[in-house]
Order: C-alpha cells, then structure tokens, then sequence
C-alpha cells in the first residue's frame, strides 16, 4: 500500500490538521513544517496507539500510549521515549497502576504501586518489578 497525506499545506509542507498513512500505521493530527508537531493520535495495525502531543516528528510532552497486549503509559515523553512523571498500567493478571519517574524510556524512581487485589507498594522497582527497599501491604 502506498504511503498517502491529506491535509493542510503551507509552502510545499505539511503544516496544519492533516492525515498521513503509512502501510502499517496512520497519524491524524497536526502538522508543522512537514513534521509531526503539537497535538495527535498515531494508530498502528498492532492495536498500539499513542495519542498526545509531538515535537518534530517525535512524542514529546504528555501523551497516552496504549499497548497491543492492554498495558497503558500515561504521563511525560521526550525524544520519542517515556520521560518526567508517569504511570504505567499492567493488564490481566496481577493488574497493577505503577506510579514513577522515567529517564529515557527507564522507570528510575521508587514507585508507588497498586493491585487489583487490593495490596500497595511502595518503594524500589527494577526490570518491571519490585527490588532494593519496599514496603508491601494486604488489602
């Protein structure tokens, strides 16, 4: 499938509220000097979604990220990669609400966590769960 743009233009370029479709994804959006900029939703043939606010083509501010497998992101992105404040959301099994701090696409602060069970946790996270210092409680 060919690679298609409908929107706005200004001087050549992609710029204002437009529709772009690539074979395995669409953005719908803005659009600033030919880039992804300002505020957009980006779909991909997975499920995978990301809806928030780009900067030159990248995920950039606050956004939503919605994964194949039904985890959730939302919080600050930089560059493309969780960044700031956020809080991460499991599916299933074990569902939990992470709340944290990311540093390029990294969790690196403690975390305050919260199961569908009813327990808490909060202390230190590595490698997707619980390690170094922490506090667990029964519901």
């Amino acid at each position: 499938a060919a690679e298609m743009y409908v929107g706005e233009w200004r001087d050549g370029r992609k710029d204002g509220e437009g529709t772009y479709t690539w074979p395995t994804k669409v953005y719908e959006g803005h659009w600033r000097a030919g880039m992804r900029s300002g505020k957009g939703k980006l779909t991909r043939v997975d499920g995978t979604t990301f809806n928030g606010e780009w900067r030159e083509d990248a995920k950039h501010g606050f956004g939503v990220q919605n994964y194949s497998n039904g985890t959730r992101y939302e919080g600050e992105w930089a560059h493309n990669k969780r960044h700031g404040d956020g809080t991460f959301f499991y599916a299933g099994d074990g569902a939990a609400r992470i709340v944290g701090r990311w540093e390029n696409d990294v969790l690196v602060s403690d975390v305050k966590a919260e199961y569908s069970n009813g327990e808490t946790y909060s202390g230190g996270w590595q490698d997707d769960s619980r390690h170094g210092t922490g506090a667990l409680k029964d519901a």
